[in-house]
């Protein structure tokens, strides 16, 4: 994941403000940990990336966000690293250990209890002023849709396009190499299966998953920075489901499922539960999670409660209602369509 040092002082104010707002900021028995952002340093120094082939112990991260004790455990890839609990919000930890192999590393913060938080990703380049990709055209669709990477030092041929879930960091998968006619673009389908070797490969290749994907080109140059990309499912529940800002009276709505997490994105709100989205016999649902109040607009200020999104699927309709802690009257019920990618407006920031 891409970090830029503009942004590091922001969130890491923003996770301060998030503790003091709350006033109950430290883990409870029952409380998950959320990660809001990590800050990577390599001997003091601001680092955008983790960089191949340097050992681990060199770099020191932190990592930002709530319900941290002093138990919690910072994992990188399926393994703990020592951690310490440099304050209410913020954990810091060196790599010691992890190797920095080229490709995508997945965190999670663990407490105690076992209560594991939302997927972060890291990313291991070679040299980014040689190969890097900058964005991509869209952020999701199904199998078949075309997407487009912009960024510098793609080759004329041989470009192998990996695929990585931050839920299965070791499952690394790539679909067929691309050809880039200019060296800055990369156009491709989200194609219907990905291989775990090179392709042609001898083994049987695996059916494309509906989840979220971290996506990074390799060639001759090296090994770029990734971007993120969900692959959604036919008929739902995994992908985007979004309200307009005129059928209901709001300023829109937008909910991403993944394969291990739901985002909620309203205009002067937001959700996040670390679990995806299933329902039983009836298209019935009812995940827990936590909510939280924006407002600004020189920071967003979060006031966290656990809640309960309920709701029900029918066909490519969502209804959700949003039950927070501490108040009688739930939110909703909001009604989107799948597929939806609405633009939602932000008038409290």
């Amino acid at each position: 994941m891409t970090r830029r040092c503009a942004g590091t002082l922001l969130i890491a104010v923003l996770a301060v403000v998030m503790g003091l707002s709350m006033g109950t900021a430290r883990a409870s028995a029952s409380q998950q940990p959320i990660v809001t952002y990590i800050a990577i340093s390599l001997k003091g120094q601001y680092a955008q990336h983790l960089i191949a082939g340097t050992k681990g112990k060199r770099y020191s991260i932190n990592v930002y966000g709530i319900g941290f004790d002093s138990a919690s455990t910072i994992v990188v890839n399926g393994q703990a690293v020592p951690t310490r609990l440099a304050d209410t919000n913020e954990l810091s930890a060196r790599l010691a250990g992890i190797k920095l192999n080229p490709g995508v590393l997945s965190l999670q913060v663990v407490n105690a209890d076992g209560h594991a938080s939302n997927f972060q990703t890291l990313d291991v380049v070679t040299d980014p002023a040689v190969l890097a990709v900058r964005s991509i055209s869209k952020n999701n669709g199904p199998i078949g849709a075309q997407v487009v990477l912009t960024g510098i030092g793609f080759a004329p041929t041989g470009n192998r396009v990996t695929f990585v879930r931050p839920a299965q960091p070791a499952e690394q998968e790539s679909a067929a190499e691309v050809a880039s006619s200019d060296g800055t673009s990369l156009t491709f389908s989200i194609p219907p299966s990905l291989c775990r070797c090179e392709p042609p490969c001898a083994a049987p290749c695996n059916e494309t998953a509906a989840a979220e994907y971290r996506i990074f080109v390799s060639n001759a140059g090296g090994t770029s920075s990734s971007v993120g990309f969900l692959v959604t499912s036919s008929a739902g529940p995994i992908g985007v489901w979004g309200a307009d800002t005129t059928s209901q009276g709001f300023l829109g709505l937008k909910v991403t499922v993944t394969d291990s997490q739901i985002n909620i994105e309203g205009g002067c709100f937001a959700g996040l539960s670390t679990t995806t989205l299933t329902t039983d016999a009836y298209g019935n649902f009812n995940v827990a999670g936590f909510y939280w109040i924006e407002a600004g607009p020189v920071l967003i200020v979060p006031f966290l409660k656990e809640a309960q999104f309920s709701g029900s699927i029918s066909g490519s309709t969502m209804t959700l209602t949003i039950t927070v802690s501490g108040s009688s009257t739930p939110a909703g019920p909001y009604t989107m369509a799948f597929g939806d990618d609405v633009r939602v407006s932000h008038p409290c920031v």
